[in-house]
This record gives C-alpha cells, sequence and structure tokens, in this order.
C-alpha cells in the first residue's frame, strides 16, 4: 500500500518482520492446505493416487463416502486407520477431506 511505501522510504518499516509475516502465512497456508496434509499423513497407507491400500486402506479413488462421511472417518479414524482429531483442526480435515474428491474417479 501507500502508506507502506511511505514508511519503507522512511526507514519506519520493518522489512525484516514483514518479511517474517510473509513467511509466517505461507506456512499456516500448506498447514491448511489439505494436499499437503495428504501427502504428509496419507500416502503411506493410501499412496499418491489414493490406490496404495497398505495395511487394508481403503482404495480412495473408488470412495463413494459423502463429505460428511469422509469427515467423519478423518476425524475418527475406522477400523486400522488413526483417528486424527487430536492431529488436525475441523478446517485441516475438512480440506482433507475435500482434497480427496480429486482422487475419486
Amino acid at each position: 500500500t501507500e502508506a507502506m511505501k511511505e514508511k519503507n522510504k522512511r526507514g519506519e518499516l520493518n522489512t525484516e518482520s514483514t518479511a517474517e509475516n510473509i513467511v509466517q502465512a505461507e506456512q499456516t497456508s500448506l498447514e491448511m492446505d489439505g494436499s499437503v496434509i495428504y501427502k504428509k499423513l496419507c500416502v503411506t497407507c493410501h499412496g499418491k493416487d489414493g490406490k496404495k491400500g497398505l495395511a487394508g486402506a481403503f482404495d480412495l479413488s473408488i470412495s463413494t463416502l459423502s463429505q460428511t462421511e469422509k469427515i467423519d472417518v478423518i476425524t475418527n479414524g475406522r477400523g486400522s486407520m488413526a483417528a486424527y482429531k487430536d492431529q488436525l483442526t475441523g478446517a485441516q480435515i475438512e480440506n482433507v477431506a475435500g482434497f480427496l474428491a480429486l482422487l475419486e474417479k
């Protein structure tokens, strides 16, 4: 903004702080990204494309679960799948569930 440009000219803008804010915002964005969370927590059993099926993991590419059902499974677990209610926020769980739609045929 113009105000920030003027402060920067006068040396009043802490660019280090601004850079830190940008990095923090990007990190927060990544922490909320369903695909990033999936790659971190789900790929081992479900695979990159959702078809791996390790340790009895369901083939996500053929899932017929509703969004609400996906959220419930991610939150509470099912069978040998762990529950993620203590590791992820509700918004993160919703974002992962939303990402799963991209894996379906």
